[in-house]
């Protein structure tokens, strides 16, 4: 349902969605759901403070923000759209096809701590998790049953690590 009405929004492969939801099932879901509509998504954690949440939308100027009903934006943040992802309606069950999306479009993008001065974006392609992905199959041999603890900050890329494998390998992240 978010892939399918971030398609009907127009979002296209490199757009960088924001998703403004603390780490729940709706968190995850808005996460898979950028990705299958081709788009990039990037972490906006509600419990940073204003001013940084402020910059960071402002650096990456999105079309459209993802949020849940207790993590709404307040409009002095930005002038995207926000959807709450709660109050999306059912779509076809369905995975569309983005036939232009390829390895070299943004996965997700996420912010420096900002430790010496303003953070800053770092962009992600697809080929490179993808590549860390294949890589370890042959190290760890990930399968159905397998089980991964998934305790990493949301603003910590290896978040997204364990989320592309578990989706990947069909596993159960805890």
């Amino acid at each position: 349902s978010i892939a399918h009405t971030l398609i009907e929004a127009n979002l296209r492969p490199d757009d960088i969605v924001p998703v403004h939801i603390q780490k729940s099932p709706q968190f995850y879901a808005s996460i898979l759901g950028v990705l299958k509509a081709g788009a990039a998504f990037a972490p906006v954690h509600p419990s940073l403070p204003e001013a940084r949440r402020k910059v960071m939308l402002q650096e990456l100027k999105p079309k459209l923000v993802l949020c849940s009903d207790n993590s709404m934006l307040s409009k002095n943040l930005t002038e995207a759209i926000v959807v709450n992802v709660q109050a999306v309606p059912p779509t076809p069950n369905s995975n569309p096809a983005i036939s232009s999306l390829n390895d070299s479009n943004l996965a997700y993008c996420l912010f420096t701590s900002g430790s010496t001065g303003v953070p800053k974006a770092v962009s992600m392609e697809h080929r490179a998790p993808i590549q860390t992905i294949l890589s370890s199959n042959s190290r760890i041999p990930w399968s159905s049953s397998s089980r991964l603890l998934q305790y990493a900050a949301v603003t910590f890329d290896m978040c997204y690590y364990d989320c592309l494998l578990a989706w990947t390998f069909g596993f159960t992240l805890c």
